[in-house]
């Protein structure tokens, strides 16, 4: 993550990642919201590692402060290994819902559907299990009374509203008339400020092309308009925003022939309304749909991460990785160095750590690469010597810690 001001300063950077070896984060489908308290919460996929390739993927969600800090994370084994298509809201009181598909052959007729909502100190609220639903979820709109969660298969979209608590309100299903949802193409969902919503798909009318199916429901699920983009090249729907004056924008992507991927960016009045738009294409055929959300428990564990700065004092630092030239570029940050120092460091016997004055009463744990804790050392003063007597060379993490609250993080080196 890099925090910057609005000219591109560096304030901060981190790099977040489990302690242990054989975990591993991948951010594909991921989500990043900023919470009403300034943190941070981000959903991926974790990875569980062996010889180096991933044999299990469950989801992961990483609550950050505002400097990036790991407050908390909450991690959930799944029965199948495949888990895709995940997407979580926050809402203004900072509590969180996430949403994920599970499923044993990474089949959409196979799917599992889950919803769990968190508090913002990391508690669950409570967890619901969809069934019914006969195909994915794909993402989820806030609105005043509730949730609107969205899902689709082949050639179907399909909507659950949910209260606050996860009881079910309505459902319902839209069938295409024609065509089908272009292989792997997202669903986007964003919400209006008259609580509707604005759903954005991909769509194949043929086997070599994808145009851009657009349409908006209100709060009550049915639909407002319907917009048909025609393009013939391969296009692929991407973000959609709001504006003030409530008509959209809307990114997508197009890939032609001889060109390659070239971004488009198109602008919808607020009644649906623009010069692209084509007479022709599918409708949408309301159908029933009957679901049912089952109280769960899911099964869920932390484990131990780390967030620390990743800079230098000069930008010609470079590494290669995998092939890859990777220049870390930034400063140092003052609102880290402010809290807590290490020097030397590297060191080969004792280290002296500073705290800010204000910082009463912390505790400093270091972990080896494994996630075993090596040393753990109350630290009752400003300064204070850390000794390695009994740990081997290597690259340490460590965590400062002040009545539970986590107050820094990062890399010890004995040498």
């Amino acid at each position: 993550l890099f925090n910057t001001t609005s000219d591109g300063v560096m304030n901060w950077n981190r790099k977040i990642e489990f302690v242990a070896a054989d975990q591993s984060l991948n951010f594909y489908d991921q989500t990043f919201f900023e919470a009403p308290d300034g943190g941070y919460v981000i959903l991926a996929t974790r990875w569980d590692m062996v010889a180096s390739q991933p044999s299990h993927a469950s989801p992961a969600v990483v609550k950050l402060d505002a400097y990036g800090n790991v407050i908390w994370n909450k991690n959930y084994n799944v029965t199948e290994p495949c888990v895709q298509r995940k997407f979580c809201t926050v809402d203004p009181s900072g509590e969180t819902l996430v949403g994920f598909n599970s499923h044993h052959l990474c089949s959409a007729e196979t799917y599992s559907s889950y919803i769990t909502k968190i508090s913002n100190d990391g508690g669950t609220l409570w967890s619901k299990q969809i069934t019914g639903l006969h195909g994915g979820m794909a993402d989820c709109v806030k609105q005043n009374d509730g949730y609107l969660i969205v899902a689709n298969d082949t050639n179907d979209f399909r909507f659950i509203k949910v209260d606050n608590s996860g009881d079910l309100i309505w459902s319902r299903s839209y069938n295409l008339s024609y065509g089908r949802f272009w292989a792997s193409q997202r669903v986007d969902a964003t919400g209006t400020f008259d609580d509707g919503a604005v759903i954005s798909s991909g769509f194949s009318a043929g086997a070599t092309d994808s145009h851009i199916l657009l349409f908006k429901i209100d709060a009550a699920g049915s639909v407002v308009w319907r917009n048909y983009f025609y393009d013939s090249s391969t296009e692929q729907s991407g973000d959609i925003k709001e504006m003030a004056d409530n008509s959209l924008i809307q990114l997508s992507r197009v890939y032609s022939s001889g060109h390659g991927n070239q971004y488009y960016i198109r602008k919808i009045a607020s009644d649906g309304y623009s010069p692209c738009i084509w007479d022709v294409g599918p409708t949408l055929v309301e159908e029933v749909l009957d679901v049912e959300l089952t109280d769960v428990s899911l099964n869920e564990f932390d484990t131990l991460m780390l967030s620390y700065p990743v800079y230098v004092n000069d930008t010609t630092s470079w590494e290669n990785l995998q092939w890859t030239s990777v220049c870390y570029l930034g400063v140092e940050e003052t609102e880290t160095r402010g809290r807590i120092s290490i020097n030397p460091n590297p060191f080969a016997e004792t280290a002296v750590i500073e705290l800010d004055g204000d910082i009463q009463n912390a505790e400093l744990l270091v972990y080896n690469s494994l996630g075993v804790q090596t040393l753990r050392q109350n630290l009752t003063s400003p300064r204070s010597i850390i000794s390695r007597v009994g740990i081997a060379n290597g690259i340490y993490l460590y965590r400062l810690l002040s009545h539970g609250k986590v107050l820094g993080s990062g890399k010890i080196i004995l040498e």
